[in-house]
């Protein structure tokens, strides 16, 4: 579905927007500290050097996939923020609107299990919008604009803390909240490139089975919803055991897990979803 440009709401940034908040936890990135791959292992196909390469090219590198796998293919594009070390043996990538409450729900859990494993887990966001929902739009628009100055994380911060569904001017404060360049914030909201990465943002969300929002892959297991800090700590605490399982058997570092179960992972083209492909969001 093409996202059109006259569907966003309007609105001048303005620095001394208010906004109400809940949360003021603030969410910074650790040191990506990058340790060569191990000897023999091609540096394309490590997690180490994945997530630089066009999703295009990862899937070449990767394969054809395992259609009767659990996990899906889900790749790290070179623009998507991340929290967390870039070798972390967890990957936990979210698909989320950040105008829906379900968004806000999960917010804090995925705080509290940055928290509690630190370096172990990366955490990637990817946006989605709702095309028919202008305010959808608007906070998407948002998070590419906050993104491009390597203000993700405080945008996300600020929308997730809000006790309410954001309206345009909380949009704006939460820019202005981040420290934000405003006047290249404003321009980069009404860029065509702007909406193209939306375009493209809500494709890979169909083409990896996304029908809702938040939806997670934990290593590639789905996970939809905003489920209790319970639910993840547990499916965490399995994968934690798989994973160490698995660089034992395959003598490979933390940098290469991701690269390797992806490569047995069902491809985007082997996902199927039901209902409607064309909804990202409720």
């Amino acid at each position: 579905m093409t996202i059109k440009r006259a569907t966003p709401i309007p609105f001048t940034l303005i620095a001394s927007a208010t906004v109400m908040l809940v949360i003021a936890t603030s969410c910074t990135s650790s040191p990506e500290t990058k340790p060569a791959p191990p000897p023999g292992v091609p540096v394309a196909v490590t997690s180490l050097a994945m997530h630089t390469l066009p999703i295009e090219e990862q899937e070449r590198l990767l394969g054809p996939g395992s259609p009767a796998s659990a996990r899906t293919r889900v790749l790290v594009a070179p623009d998507d923020p991340m929290l967390g070390a870039v070798y972390a043996p967890l990957t936990l990538v979210e698909f989320s609107d950040l105008s829906v409450t379900p968004a806000r729900l999960a917010a804090p859990t995925i705080r509290a299990l940055r928290a509690d494993y630190g370096d172990r887990l990366r955490v990637v966001f990817k946006p989605i919008v709702d095309p028919s929902s202008a305010i959808s739009l608007t906070a998407g628009l948002g998070a590419i604009a906050a993104t491009e100055q390597g203000l993700f994380w405080p945008y996300y911060d600020c929308m997730t803390g809000l006790d309410h569904d954001p309206t345009p001017e909380d949009i704006a404060g939460c820019a202005a909240l981040t420290g934000a360049d405003l006047d290249r914030f404003s321009a980069a909201m009404q860029d065509e490139g702007a909406y193209a990465q939306l375009d493209a943002a809500n494709a890979y969300a169909r083409r990896v089975g996304v029908q809702g929002t938040p939806t997670f892959f934990l290593n590639g297991y789905r996970i939809d919803g905003a489920y209790p800090l319970e639910s993840f700590q547990s499916g965490l605490a399995a994968e934690a055991r798989t994973v160490e399982s698995l660089r034992e058997r395959h003598r490979i570092s933390n940098g290469e897990v991701y690269a390797l179960v992806m490569r047995g992972a069902r491809a985007a083209t082997q996902v199927t979803t039901d209902g409607d492909a064309g909804e990202c969001a409720p």
